[in-house]
């Protein structure tokens, strides 16, 4: 009997544990949805320049 307790705490903690996560785990809600949307398009806009110019193996930009 308490070998199955010593493997049913941890387990169950576990189960909790994941179960608090998943259920907590929601994007953050800024205040200025403007200033989150001028981010995102700057993010959107450095992504597509580092992907729209030639590299090298390396990663850097060619000569």
């Amino acid at each position: 009997m308490q070998a199955l307790i010593w493997w049913l705490v941890p387990i169950g903690t576990l189960i909790v544990g994941l179960i608090y996560l998943v259920w907590f785990a929601k994007p953050n809600k800024t205040s200025r949805p403007d200033k989150a949307i001028a981010q995102r398009h700057a993010f959107e806009n450095a992504v597509q320049k580092i992907t729209t110019e030639p590299t090298d193996s390396a990663g850097e930009p060619k000569k």
